[in-house]
């Protein structure tokens, strides 16, 4: 079985990091893999040579002619859709017309072998907003295979000395980092730190803002994640939408609570080992790490770490299930 993934870019992310787990040495005896990158350009889909054609990249009207004929054109291939964006909390708030929104989503979407969704709260908005049949879409959340994450101590802090809390993400408006650095100008410099990792558009901004609280600190692009980890005790995600969120399993599996937005696919994450709170503006970050705080970190630590027992297996059983769907 050939199995071609497409995507618009080979940028940095963690689409890219997710494609991983097609050379998991469970999967390498059915499918000889590759990435072919395609971009917008494409008015209609090429012919492809591949028994799988996997798209990552999310439909749109602009995108119509590429998903209409996708499968028009390679009819003895099955054609497998991955959302890694859409999100019942993007369409609230990014969407201005909702029914030509999810009419895009059902002709872009219609002739899709298998919709694979990244969470059950993405999976359960999707079916409704696009109409199509539930048996197509199936659940695989994200694996980036950072298994030495879990190599990692569990967090020991000093008495007195602050909570060290990272984050970690594209530096864009979804992410919500602006309010984030804001909420810690509302908390004591002597009991809570924020470490903030990544790299995007508002660099520019989220510096600015960081420059007036002294407990907030940038870290720019992070290339070393393990030892990102090791320099906190915890990770907060507040984002305004988040499809599922692969950070936070990444902290999980170091062994890292997390507090994370009531959005989407995020509330799934925290189920053992975190927490879920409001987090839409600075006041309300700030009263859910003062909540957060408060709880046992210790003991959500270990069972952070104990959720993802088992998660990478289960990954992998998701798409081997697909492969013999296909055949």
């Amino acid at each position: 079985m050939r199995l071609i993934n497409i995507l618009e870019d080979r940028a940095e992310g963690g689409v890219l990091a997710s494609m991983g787990i097609f050379e998991h040495p469970l999967l390498l005896h059915r499918p000889e893999v590759s990435a072919r990158c395609l971009t917008t350009k494409f008015r209609t889909a090429p012919r492809l040579a591949g028994d799988l054609l996997v798209t990552n990249m999310p439909p749109s009207w602009a995108r119509m002619g590429f998903f209409r004929t996708l499968g028009r054109r390679n009819p003895h291939a099955r054609w497998v859709h991955v959302e890694h964006s859409y999100t019942r909390a993007f369409e609230r708030r990014l969407v201005a017309n909702r029914p030509r929104f999810r009419s895009m989503l059902t002709l872009a979407l219609g002739r899709a072998f298998r919709i694979v969704c990244v969470s059950h709260a993405q999976r359960d908005w999707l079916v409704e907003a696009s109409g199509l049949p539930s048996d197509r879409f199936r659940i695989i959340h994200p694996w980036t295979g950072r298994d030495e994450l879990g190599e990692l101590p569990l967090p020991r802090r000093p008495r007195g000395a602050p909570l060290r809390i990272g984050a970690i993400g594209r530096f864009d408006g979804a992410k919500n980092f602006d309010e984030l650095i804001l909420a810690f100008g509302h908390l004591a410099s002597r009991r809570f730190e924020l470490h903030l990792g990544g790299f995007g558009p508002r660099a520019p901004c989220l510096a600015a803002l960081a420059d007036r609280v002294p407990n907030v600190h940038l870290h720019g692009k992070v290339t070393d994640l393990r030892a990102f980890f090791a320099d906190v005790d915890a990770l907060v995600i507040p984002s305004r939408h988040e499809s599922f969120g692969a950070v936070a399993t990444e902290a999980r599996l170091a062994g890292r609570p997390i507090l994370v937005a009531d959005v989407d696919g995020l509330v799934e994450q925290a189920r053992q080992g975190g927490m879920v709170a409001e987090m839409g503006d600075a006041a309300q970050i700030a009263r859910a790490i003062e909540q957060f705080a408060q709880r046992p970190l210790d003991k959500l630590a270990a069972a952070a770490r104990a959720s993802v027992r088992g998660f990478e297996q289960r990954v992998v059983e998701g798409w081997d299930g697909i492969f013999s769907e296909a055949a």
